[in-house]
């Protein structure tokens, strides 16, 4: 961190603080050392990387999904695997879990619009006419200009503003039944990591703060502890650079918040993300490692890098390597776009293949797969995690971050029964002893939990 700082000194001068990425785990370390050293906070200005931070955001949606039936639709579409879906439930890979998240985004809000249409035909005639004409703007081929598809665009959102309205006040008015409540409020926390990806991909420091703010609710309803505690003083640290770095909050205003190596757009990446493509350009047989605790070792690596870097790019343009790059954003061709289609397509009938959700009626709660009823104890708190959530942020930052509360004082767990927390288990003698099993994507304990039940294999 001090060997950064005296970096930025040469680079920019004595009077802007050094801004620097973070995970989690290191993260820790640096607030704690700020709070034990006041003379380095006007220094340094930690940031968590985003790309850690949409990990623990896809996490904590998975713990909040997991045995909803959306999990098991991916299996039984054959979408993905038992072992690929723990992945996406834990996100142990960003970019898959990312994708599964957004499949079941589209294939259930196009199910809840099917409802909303039906309820509302009216509308339906209104979005047609003005997709219409985008679709004719879009199909100019070469010839297309960027002027018309704008125009059209504001015109969509024109004409779509009074359905979207209308269907805000049919959501509130169907959220009485649990089914409905229970898939809006997954849309919605979906909705929520969107933007904040989005804001990192448009390198927009507003929607960054905003869509992070509304995260929150999300940590500490699911117990991610160490968000808990550091994410609303990260979020507060930032809106405090307006006033105490006025000329570094303008720095990253203007876009450099993300990092931009492409003048595609859509495709800036968070710092920690950009380091992690770095550290894989570099890395050879063992990869980058022995680094942390050797000063000369770090030195080497901080100031030779970008000139291999530079090197390698040299070397590549005297053969045209670079030539052949896209000129599109990569999800953006058609094999990808048709593979996104399929996969929805896919989700959304093996979910309708049991019923759709959304036309359920009354307070109880099931898998939209296998149509077991969660306890009854346990659907208040399903229903309400958001609110609770909220309730907990509110409450940590007027303690902790307005008030006297010391931030680094014991954060409690909440410990909401999610879905898979209505899940059977049993226990299984084996010689001496005993094993728990509960009834999960483990083939081999779902089928000794119905073995040992009254329930008949199908």
């Amino acid at each position: 961190m001090l060997q950064a700082n005296q970096l930025r000194k040469l680079a920019v001068g004595e009077d802007h603080p050094t801004v620097i990425s973070f995970d989690m785990a290191l993260d820790e370390k640096v607030v704690q050392l700020l709070d034990a050293r006041p003379d380095l906070k006007q220094m340094v200005v930690p940031r968590l990387g985003e790309l850690h931070v949409v990990m623990a955001a896809l996490r904590a949606l998975g713990a909040s999904m997991e045995n909803s039936g959306i999990d098991d639709a991916w299996m039984e579409a054959d979408v993905y695997g038992p072992a690929t879906t723990r992945q996406i439930l834990k996100c142990t890979h960003y970019k898959r879990a990312l994708h599964a998240h957004i499949y079941s985004y589209v294939a259930l809000y196009e199910m809840a619009l099917e409802e909303f249409f039906k309820d509302n035909p009216q509308l339906k005639y209104v979005c047609l006419k003005a997709t219409e004409r985008v679709e004719a703007a879009c199909s100019e081929g070469k010839d297309i200009k960027a002027e018309s598809v704008k125009q059209v665009n504001r015109t969509l959102l024109e004409a779509t503003a009074e359905v979207i309205t209308a269907f805000q006040e049919w959501e509130e008015q169907k959220s009485q039944h649990a089914m409905f409540k229970a898939m809006m409020s997954y849309l919605h926390r979906v909705e929520t990591i969107l933007f904040f990806v989005a804001a990192t991909r448009n390198a927009d420091l507003e929607l960054h703060l905003q869509a992070g703010e509304a995260l929150s609710k999300l940590f500490f309803s699911m117990d991610r502890i160490k968000y808990k505690r550091l994410w609303p003083r990260y979020i507060a640290d930032m809106h405090d650079l307006r006033i105490n770095h006025p000329q570094t909050w303008e720095e990253l205003h203007a876009g450099n918040i993300s990092v931009t190596k492409s003048v595609i757009p859509f495709v800036s990446v968070g710092a920690d993300h950009a380091c992690e493509h770095l550290n894989k350009l570099m890395k050879i047989c063992s990869g980058i490692i022995g680094i942390s605790n050797n000063a000369n070792a770090r030195q080497r690596f901080l100031m030779v890098t970008p000139e291999i870097s530079h090197l390698s790019k040299e070397f590549k343009s005297q053969f045209d390597m670079e030539a052949d790059r896209s000129t599109e954003h990569h999800e953006l061709g058609p094999s990808a776009v048709k593979r996104a289609h399929d996969t929805i397509d896919k989700i959304k009938a093996a979910i309708l293949s049991h019923g759709n959700p959304f036309t359920t009626e009354g307070d109880k709660l099931y898998n939209v797969i296998t149509l077991a009823y969660i306890p009854d104890e346990y659907v208040p708190q399903i229903l309400n995690a958001d609110v609770t959530g909220q309730k907990l942020y509110e409450d940590y930052v007027s303690e902790r971050i307005n008030g006297d509360v010391s931030l680094w004082a014991p954060v409690k767990k909440v410990n909401n029964k999610m879905f898979l927390s209505g899940n059977k288990k049993i226990i299984v003698k084996l010689r001496d002893n005993t094993v728990d099993l509960k009834e999960t994507k483990d083939l081999f304990a779902r089928l000794m939990v119905l073995a040992r039940s009254n329930r008949d294999i199908n």
